[in-house]
Order: structure tokens, then C-alpha cells, then sequence
């Protein structure tokens, strides 16, 4: 890197004769032209194969679709830049299948009866969370933040939601002793960082140690890392996608012990299915409760679609393998780790505890080829077509749901999408203008 400031001084400039004797080692000019080459045909090996075909014309019970979309802005004050407080928004949507066969019927629908025809069947529901600059008298940005998700989470009912998954409610017997179950629900106090075990189905508890005052809600970390006086943008997007996978898990705990409705219900993500940092304390329980219901003998159709990352940014050169509508691509971890992202994998140090699903790529239609997650319960190194719950069904049903709006859409994540966006421009100067308000 060269000093590059102008001033009174003359600012220095990188040699590029020094760099010719680089070029002209044969491995990097190979490096070069395969840099240089644009042709889709120019990687001799494409990344990806075709492990299988389903049939996509195969009946399936699945008469619903419930979609669960987020959005979120961050709004800085515009005389004080180091004000800014984080909008969210999450929706759930209930698409009945012959909806869809309407909407294809009618192409050119009119928007506002488009909105009409689902306002009964969305569940929304807006979040504030405050960021840098942003506290209430009394207290830290750190305290604040802590309060707020709190709030957010009685207000938007999703409390029972998190305290029947963090405690297994649907096995009464679940070992929450730490003498015997060291993996109990735990976290580390926010005060004094001891290890705190959390009493069985408690919404409040207090440190063994120091006796600092915590609420279910801490448990998710969103906080735990935080400074006192500041917070990232990081910190609202693990509050929504806390929301998304908690409304998610909502209609899953209300249908989880009745097999013929469950059934009938596609549960769809927009986005994988997975939890970072300390939102994975979230996972174990999920996995357990899956592998529950697959036990009983109950089809938990649930997916995540995913619209960005590693496996997105191949798609052009794995679609080359998939040429018929059914054609699918089932990744290993190790392959994932080392063809996709180019890191050596060691099975032996691997543990995951960020996923409860794994991905699969399928050809639905002559124009879609889609990154699926599908749950399998139990973590899976290396899956089978026979791991995923529900794939025949759920590839069916997304067949019909394809979509032209955008590259690889489906008719659901798009429409549960307008409802649940915030959009910069111009949602946000509204928004902006209302944070003004509400900071003044």
C-alpha cells in the first residue's frame, strides 16, 4: 500500500516494472488467462453434478404455504450522524395453493386487489431497535437495547415462543440439571461473565454468583457482545432474524402434534436455515424438535430459500449438470467446504452448530435453478436424498410457484417480500422523517 495523501508532501507512487518478473512466472500468466477468459465454457471442469431426478408432477397433500419474509432499515439523524436507530419488519404470509392457480389465472391483476386478497392472511409485525447515540435517561446504549428487545419480544408475542423451544417444552422430561446435563440451557452473566444455568421455565433469573438480573430474552447474545455505549447494525439484524425464525417456529409449535394439518402446510424461509453466533444456541433445540416430530411419524415440510452466498455465486456453473426440470445437486459438507469455498476441510474438528437443514440445488422449471435448505433433524456430514423431510413435496409444489419478476423467484417469497420490506427509497425518508420526530 503506498502513501497515497496529497499535501506538502509528493505522495508515492507504486512501481509497476517491479511486478514484470511476477508476470512472467508461467503459473501466474495461466492465472491471468483464465482471469481474462468471459466465455461459460471456459472452466473445464464445472463446479457441481447431477446426483438425481425427482418428479416434479408428483401429487403432493400440501394445500398451504405459510411464508415468512424480513425486512429492515437503519436511519441515521441527519444533523446527528452518530444517531442511528434500526427499523424491522417481519411478515408471515398464509398462500393457499388455489391462490396461486388464480393469480395465474389472472396475470394482470390489479394491485390493490392483489393486497385484498391476502389482508386477512398476513401477520406483521414492526420492531424499533436503537443503535449508536440512541439510550433512555439512566441508561446505557448496551442496557437500552437490552430493554428493547425484551419489549419486542412480549409485545409481538413471540416470548412463548422462545421459551417453549430454549426449554424443549415438548418433552417434559428434558434434563435441565447441569449436574447431569452439562449442555443445559446456559449462557454467560452479563455482568460478571460466570456461567449461568437457566432455571427450568423461567422467564427471569438472576446470576448464582454476582445476582445481576436477566431475562429470557438475554439468552439469545444479542446484547452479550455488545459495548455499553454503542451498537452495530449487526445487532438488529440478529433481532430479526430471531423474529423471522420465532414466527417461523410459531406455527410449527401450534401444529406440531397434529400430523394430517401439518402435513398439508409448506413452512417456507426467505433465507437459509441457519442461526450465527449466539443466536445458534437456538439450534440444538430446533434439530431436537425436528427429529421429534420425523420420530412420531409427522412430515415437517419446511425449506429456506437462498438468494445470495457461495452456492448462489456458482449456480451458473452448476446448472450445466441439471438440464431437466427435477434435476438435483446434493452437496457434502466437505464438499461445500472445499469445491464451493475453497477451505480445507477436517472432519475430525468439524461441529456444526449453525444449520438445522442442508442444502440442495433443483431444477423446478426450464428457467429455475434454486439453493434449497431442507431440515433433516439430526446434523447430516454428508446427507441423502432420504435425510431431507418432505423433498418430493416441497420440489412439486415450488415447480408451480416459479416466478419471472426476478432471476430464480418463487410467486410466495415474492409476494410475502413487498409486504415485509423496507425499502431505503422512499419508505425510508418516511421512516427517516419519523425517526427525526421521535429523537426530538
Amino acid at each position: 500500500m503506498s502513501y497515497g495523501k496529497e499535501g506538502s508532501y509528493p505522495i508515492e507512487r507504486a512501481s509497476k516494472l517491479g511486478h514484470m518478473k511476477v508476470i512472467e512466472h508461467e503459473n501466474v500468466r495461466r492465472l491471468l488467462r483464465q482471469f481474462e477468459m468471459v466465455s461459460p465454457d471456459s472452466i473445464e471442469v464445472p463446479l457441481g453434478s447431477c446426483d438425481g431426478n425427482v418428479d416434479l408432477d408428483a401429487g403432493s397433500p400440501i394445500k398451504y404455504i405459510i411464508t415468512i419474509d424480513g425486512g429492515q432499515a437503519v436511519i441515521p439523524n441527519e444533523i446527528r450522524r452518530d444517531k442511528r436507530i434500526a427499523f424491522i419488519s417481519v411478515c408471515a404470509m398464509l398462500i393457499r395453493l388455489e391462490d396461486i392457480a388464480s393469480l395465474r389465472n389472472d396475470p394482470i391483476i390489479d394491485p390493490r386487489d392483489l393486497t385484498k386478497m391476502f389482508e386477512d392472511r398476513i401477520w406483521y409485525q414492526p420492531a424499533a431497535l436503537p443503535l449508536a447515540g440512541i439510550r433512555i435517561p439512566g441508561e446505557s446504549v448496551k442496557d437500552t437495547v437490552r430493554h428493547t428487545i425484551d419489549a419486542v419480544l412480549e409485545y409481538s408475542k413471540l416470548y412463548d415462543d422462545l421459551h417453549f423451544l430454549v426449554y424443549r417444552k415438548w418433552n417434559p422430561a428434558y434434563d435441565m440439571n447441569p449436574a447431569s446435563n452439562p449442555d443445559a440451557p446456559h449462557m454467560n452473566c452479563l455482568m460478571c461473565e460466570e456461567r449461568v444455568y437457566l432455571p427450568k421455565y423461567a422467564y427471569s433469573f438472576q446470576c448464582p454468583n454476582c445476582g445481576f438480573h436477566h431475562r429470557l430474552s438475554d439468552y439469545l447474545g444479542i446484547a452479550q457482545q455488545m459495548p455499553d455505549n454503542w451498537s452495530r447494525e449487526e445487532a438488529a439484524s440478529s433481532l430479526r432474524n430471531a423474529m423471522e425464525t420465532l414466527t417461523l417456529f410459531h406455527f410449527v409449535f401450534r401444529y406440531w402434534n397434529e400430523p394430517k394439518i401439518l402435513s398439508q402446510i409448506l413452512f417456507l424461509k426467505d433465507g437459509p436455515l441457519l442461526l450465527r453466533a449466539q443466536l445458534s444456541r437456538l439450534i440444538e433445540p430446533i434439530r431436537d424438535l425436528v427429529e421429534t416430530i420425523k420420530a412420531a411419524g409427522t412430515k415437517l415440510n419446511l425449506v429456506g430459500v437462498e438468494k445470495n452466498g457461495e452456492l448462489v455465486d456458482h449456480i451458473e456453473d452448476i446448472k450445466k449438470h441439471l438440464q431437466k426440470p427435477g434435476d438435483y445437486f446434493l452437496p457434502s459438507i466437505k464438499y461445500m467446504f472445499e469445491e464451493v469455498a475453497g477451505i480445507t476441510f477436517d472432519p475430525t474438528r468439524y461441529r456444526n452448530r449453525v444449520q438445522y437443514g442442508s442444502k440442495i440445488v433443483v431444477r423446478l422449471g426450464p428457467d429455475h435453478v434454486i439453493p434449497l435448505d431442507i431440515t433433516t433433524g439430526n446434523f447430516c456430514l454428508n446427507p441423502t436424498i432420504a435425510d431431507l423431510i418432505g423433498f418430493q413435496d416441497i420440489a412439486a409444489v415450488l415447480s408451480k410457484m416459479v416466478s419471472y419478476s426476478h432471476e430464480n423467484a418463487l410467486i410466495p417469497v415474492k409476494l410475502a417480500n413487498s409486504f415485509s420490506s423496507i425499502s431505503q427509497q422512499p419508505s425510508g425518508d418516511i421512516l427517516q422523517a419519523f425517526t427525526d420526530k421521535l429523537i426530538s
